[in-house]
């Protein structure tokens, strides 16, 4: 069960994987496990509230990341490094011309 998982800690800086996700996008819980320890960790849009996030660099294109949030603004992990990002959110559709 998630709720007996720790919360991901601020700061936290490691390599991980996603173990589990549940919910809609911008407002999942996930568990994701640090690589380096194989602790797990519970993750979700509750948790980074008030943290101060950097904006999206170009090192956050070559590798996979997940989206913690949408609002206000989205912010996603960098898996590779387990560090938080902000950047505009995917389009929402596909339009035609």
């Amino acid at each position: 069960m998630t709720s007996s998982l720790p919360t991901f800690p601020q700061g936290l800086r490691s390599t991980f994987d996603v173990v589990s996700q549940t919910g809609a996008v911008g407002n999942k819980t996930w568990v994701v496990r640090d690589l380096n320890s194989q602790v797990d960790y519970q993750l979700e849009p509750s948790t980074i509230k008030g943290w101060e996030i950097a904006a999206e660099n170009p090192t956050h294109s070559h590798g996979p990341s997940i989206i913690v949030t949408l609002k206000p603004s989205m912010v996603a992990m960098f898996l590779p490094t387990g560090e938080f990002y902000g950047a505009k959110p995917p389009p929402s559709g596909l339009r035609r011309r």
